[in-house]
């Protein structure tokens, strides 16, 4: 299972991608920005984030899955649900890295943090377009 693909496919098409148990990964969009000192206009854009207090299971993620591998809904979120327990023990050694994403790792206190990369904009609308 590619869970970062689908992950990555899915905000470009929606909000909030919650994977059960383990958070959320948030799009906020950004209006066109304009530099009055340099000029420089940037496109319209979404931005990730990364709440761990939404776990509660949409469905999205698990009907995603279903879809691209060809199971059914409980085989897909059982496909889930254990991958998501491996980030779990992987995280307590090292961190989570999500190509195209961003990387997961827990900080001195035991908590869960994102740090996104930020180099890919999810607004489908604006894809190919560049600051200028």
């Amino acid at each position: 299972m590619e869970l970062t693909r689908y992950i990555k496919e899915l905000l470009y098409q929606h909000d909030c991608v919650t994977l059960p148990g383990f958070g959320a990964l948030l799009t906020q969009t950004l209006a066109v920005r304009v530099n009055r000192d340099t000029g420089q206009f940037s496109p319209p854009s979404r931005v990730i984030s990364f709440n761990s207090l939404i776990q509660q299971n949409d469905g999205l993620v698990a009907n995603y899955i279903a879809l691209h591998e060809g199971v059914n809904y409980n085989a897909a979120l059982a496909m889930l649900e254990k991958e998501l327990v491996s980030w779990k023990k992987q995280l307590v050694l090292h961190m989570i890295v999500l190509p195209g994403i961003g990387e997961f790792s827990l900080t001195a206190e035991n908590n869960l943090r994102f740090l996104p990369y930020g180099k890919i904009n999810f607004d489908a609308d604006a894809l190919g377009l560049h600051a200028f």
